[in-house]
């Protein structure tokens, strides 16, 4: 609703529209429980450099996978202690819990840790199950209530303390189980759904280029037991070495030219343009970039003297192209276009690839080469770092080779692809119609206490 009155007496300690919302969903909801009556911090940290040759498994999380493993990373590439987890605890990102980056640990490595920035917690209270928890915390409601439990004056979050203020329905634990076997039940036909449609729609664009005279390849690893000149290594380990193919065999074409990216576009340049201090820009965070539909989508505005510093700079017509796990391997990259004065600042976890000449290479047709999931699988081979997540270096890019068809066809493909994407849109928003009526379902059977 847009507007609605409480009693004072009501609020407790947040004097804004935020303590007003908390206290009338407690009023809506008086027999709802606040979560630290059935949850507690978890803050075990493990100072994993102390074991600097021991390979650890590092976790994270998102709001697509939920908990996933990042990666393994050497004891001596710590600097402070990360935090322990466990089977069936939970763990959110502070800062992004409002868009569900929460998740339930899976099967994990005795030796798991994640992030300390993240917030760990576990249920302590053995009437409630982890799965039916894992629900929970997916329900729109729940996320209305990590809006309202936020805290901070310029980038919010949510700490655990807040996070056990939040009130839920106490439910019995056969209500639990049953609705658990609903909840399953929905994610699998979803899962199945949307595995059909993305498999659709790497055939419908392979078909596109294929028209135009371009093949997509497949990566083929080596055998179990290999040989290689050192003189042949472009980097050390076996993972990546034992691929049998190079950049120059992603993308083929008998009736085209091949060129390395970087002959027809710059890596991360400069900003060419110049605007006045005080000029208005668009900035674009990660979360602002559609995995879906390759678009930014959410962008905003702000200030060039707020964001000069300490952000990505682009311009009208580049392409951002996440390089961090797991943005990258999502697709989220775009086509910079109708940026406020022609200039754009955004997360640093993007790569920006700008055309030299867009009548020799059309942004949208490096875009669309940039998206294709051959090129994202081999971008995982050629990650980096071992800080907490890793990423696509910048010789990644400059080192592909891509086919260059004229102008005209590189506007055709695009065409046709845009063209592709969009039928497959309509699949996508089909799916998201009975996704989300099954959803409303399961949070009003969770909020009723009622299975129908």
């Amino acid at each position: 609703m847009s507007a609605f009155g409480v009693w004072l007496d009501e609020i407790n300690e947040r004097w804004d529209l935020k303590g007003a919302q908390a206290a009338l969903f407690k009023a809506q909801h008086p027999e709802f429980v606040p979560m630290g009556q059935f949850v507690e911090e978890q803050s075990i940290l493990v100072r994993a450099f102390n074991k600097p040759d021991h390979a650890w498994p590092v976790y994270g999380v998102s709001n697509k996978e939920g908990v996933f493993r990042s990666h393994f990373q050497q004891g001596v590439d710590f600097r402070t202690p990360y935090k322990h987890i466990e089977k069936d605890w939970f763990f959110h990102n502070p800062t992004r819990a409002n868009v569900g980056s929460l998740g339930r640990v899976p099967d994990v490595e005795p030796d798991a840790l994640t992030s300390p920035e993240y917030q760990v917690w576990s249920i302590k209270d053995p009437t409630w199950i982890p799965d039916y928890v894992e629900a929970l915390i997916k329900m729109p409601f729940f996320n209305l209530m990590v809006h309202v439990n936020r805290v901070g004056a310029v980038k919010e979050r949510l700490y655990t303390r807040n996070l056990m203020d939040i009130l839920v329905p106490v439910r019995t634990r056969e209500f639990q189980v049953a609705l658990v076997k609903k909840w399953k039940a929905l994610q699998n036909r979803v899962a199945k759904a949307q595995e059909r449609i993305a498999t659709h729609e790497v055939q419908l664009v392979a078909e596109v280029l294929a028209a135009s005279g371009i093949e997509v390849n497949a990566l083929p690893p080596r055998a179990k037991a290999f040989a290689r000149q050192l003189d042949d290594f472009e980097r050390w380990g076996v993972g990546f070495n034992r691929q049998r193919w190079t950049l120059a065999d992603l993308l083929e074409s008998r009736r085209w030219p091949r060129v390395p990216l970087s002959s027809v576009a710059s890596v991360n340049p400069r900003r060419a343009r110049t605007i006045e201090a005080n000029s208005r820009v668009s900035f674009v965070p990660m979360e602002a970039v559609s995995e879906r539909s390759g678009t930014i989508e959410a962008g905003e505005e702000a200030l060039l003297e707020d964001v000069s510093k300490g952000y990505t700079s682009f311009e009208e017509g580049d392409v951002i192209w996440a390089k961090i796990t797991p943005c990258m391997q999502n697709g989220k990259s775009a086509v910079a276009r109708n940026l406020k004065n022609g200039v754009g600042f955004g997360s640093t976890e993007f790569h920006v690839v700008r055309t030299i000449d867009p009548v020799v290479a059309l942004p949208e047709y490096l875009w669309v080469l940039l998206r294709l999931d051959i090129v994202r699988q081999a971008a995982v081979h050629y990650f980096i770092g071992s800080a907490g997540q890793q990423r696509v270096p910048t010789d990644f890019l400059e080192g592909l080779v891509i086919p260059l068809p004229d102008i005209q066809t590189q506007k055709a493909i695009v065409s046709g692809v845009l063209s592709k994407r969009a039928a497959v849109e309509k699949e996508h928003a089909s799916t998201d119609q009975h996704r989300d009526a099954m959803l409303e379902e399961i949070e009003r059977n969770i909020l009723t206490g009622t299975l129908s």
